[in-house]
């Protein structure tokens, strides 16, 4: 898209994006950008680590779901944008840098609202889904080598809507994986 409407690089911590927790927690049990289970090590390649993302740079300019690290809560998480006006626009398009260690008791999709971040309306994208052996699941295996990707994902659905909310869910039982994300940006 020609337009920015909105982008957050996370150089100075979450910015203007905000946080949401199902299940009622704060802190560093829910996304942040501390980094507490120490997935990134700056030039190093490590097994299950933060590995693409913000590399070579040495200071932790990314948000991380850790529900891996200590305590190990349930979680329904969710990262989110401000509340965008995409009234004045045919196309949307979200950006963002994603690594993530993939498991099939955790949710890990992208998620947009129509009414200002009231209700999920649908779903952008989806890791995952725990519906068995079919599908999705079936090209993995949970706990394997982190997935890397810089995404565009083209959102018709929110084109030409006024109070549009981005969505990060990371949803699980606790004790599984993480996910980390970068530079999320929205063009329109």
């Amino acid at each position: 898209g020609e337009d920015v409407l909105f982008s957050e690089s996370f150089a100075a911590g979450l910015g203007s994006m905000g946080v949401l927790s199902g299940a009622g927690n704060t802190g560093t049990e829910t996304w942040h950008t501390t980094d507490k289970g120490n997935r990134y090590v700056a030039g190093t390649v490590s097994s299950r680590g933060v590995n693409r993302i913000n590399h070579p740079n040495a200071l932790k300019e990314f948000v991380i779901m850790d529900s891996d690290a200590d305590p190990d809560p349930a979680e329904v998480e969710y990262l989110v944008t401000p509340v965008l006006d995409l009234s004045n626009y045919c196309d949307v398009f979200l950006h963002f840098q994603s690594e993530t260690v993939v498991d099939d008791q955790a949710t890990q999709a992208v998620v947009y609202s129509l009414d200002g971040g009231a209700t999920v309306a649908g779903v952008a994208f989806k890791y995952n889904d725990t519906t068995g052996t079919t599908g999705p699941n079936a090209l993995f295996d949970g706990g394997e080598e982190p997935f890397y990707a810089e995404r565009v994902l083209s959102v018709a659905a929110v084109a030409g809507q006024p109070s549009v909310v981005f969505g990060f869910l990371y949803q699980s039982p606790g004790d599984r994986w993480w996910w980390a994300l970068d530079n999320i940006k929205v063009t329109a």
